[in-house]
């Protein structure tokens, strides 16, 4: 009797504190976003791109060909648009859009000119106009502009922080996989755990079983993932550094409540998106490098980044909220742990018998 009650209680805390942990990490990185369209903790390169729906920050190094900034997403509480540490590297005209502003401390040690009339800020063989924007900061040198509020990127990359990426990363990949992937009439699959409504479903996807378009040997010309209203899916895809994620011939759709989906990479080395379509869905990805030939729709947060003809389009990161247990459900709690209780106390009377 004992043994059995403290099996049944103890399994239902554990597994609520898992889920608890899993929902404090993705609300986590919700927060840690910002809404940024693209967080790159090292250099980034977006080259023929068009627009970005939503700002970018880069800790390091920064190419961007002519475009646009968050041409949707304009005013990100207050913050940067644009936000870049490291040298510039313009190849044209980077157009800030309205409520928006950039802020760009490494240009200041090159060669530059700022002209306050048309808000054009010259680095090289480009420039940054903000004359798109209303607000205050626009008006100001982009090298002089401030940091978002609050940032400080050695916090946000940590692996130790409560609140780092790398923390986030590592607790994500280190939980139990709870949902089911398949291949049928050539969609990728993914299920849910029979009865889950809420919370979080983790998914093991490992990439070493990922060939062209095949997943374990099957093939794959379509992959559209539904998020169910109340749940958060997270993707870990093991083994992901140095492969490519399916290629072009594998059609990638955007599914029903995108912002509920993270995909988190494991392993060090670049991590490739090659196929057709949008691939939708937040990526985290703090081992290694992001590398894109297709349409991004979700925020990216990734060691290094590389976008080549293809343009990043906003899509929050929101996590599902968990409702509160009702009262019912605290009731079988307190019925389990005063059964504990009883036991307990009976096995202690009986040993002293």
């Amino acid at each position: 009797m004992l043994f059995s009650v403290l099996a049944v209680t103890g399994s239902v805390l554990h597994a609520q504190t898992t889920q608890a942990q899993q929902q404090t990490d993705v609300t986590n990185l919700e927060t840690d976003f910002k809404q940024y369209n693209l967080i790159s903790l090292t250099n980034a390169s977006l080259t023929s791109y068009g627009d970005t729906e939503g700002g970018i920050a880069v800790n390091g190094a920064l190419t961007l060909d002519a475009g646009q900034i968050a041409s949707q997403n304009s005013g990100i509480a207050g913050n940067p648009t644009l936000y870049a540490t490291g040298a510039l590297t313009l190849g044209g005209e980077v157009q800030i859009q309205a409520g928006g502003f950039a802020t760009v401390p490494g240009a200041g040690s090159q060669s530059n000119s700022w002209n306050s009339s048309t808000k054009t800020l010259t680095v090289g063989g480009g420039s940054i106009n903000s004359q798109g924007s209303s607000t205050t900061q626009s008006a100001s040198n982009p090298i002089s502009n401030p940091a978002p509020s609050g940032w400080n990127w050695t916090t946000l990359a940590s692996n130790s922080a409560p609140t780092g990426l790398g923390t986030i990363s590592t607790s994500l990949k280190n939980a139990t996989a709870t949902g089911t992937i398949s291949v049928s009439g050539g969609n990728l699959v993914l299920t849910a755990p029979g009865g889950q409504t809420s919370g979080v479903v983790v998914f093991d996807l490992n990439a070493a079983n990922i060939s062209g378009n095949n997943y374990n040997g099957q093939n794959v010309s379509n992959i559209q993932l539904d998020v169910p209203t109340g749940l958060t899916y997270v993707i870990d895809v093991l083994n992901a550094g140095g492969h490519s994620l399916f290629t072009t011939g594998t059609n990638f759709n955007p599914g029903t409540n995108p912002g509920q989906l993270l995909w988190n990479f494991e392993g060090s080395g670049t991590v490739t998106l090659d196929a057709g379509g949008t691939f939708s869905g937040a990526i985290l990805d703090t081992s290694g490098a992001v590398s894109t030939t297709q349409l991004v729709q979700g925020e990216v947060a990734a060691d290094g980044f590389t976008d080549c003809g293809y343009e990043l389009h906003d899509q929050n990161f929101t996590p599902a909220v968990v409702a509160t247990p009702e009262p019912s459900t605290y009731a079988l709690w307190a019925v389990g742990l005063c059964a504990c209780g009883i036991a307990m106390r009976r096995f202690r009377r009986f040993s002293v018998a």
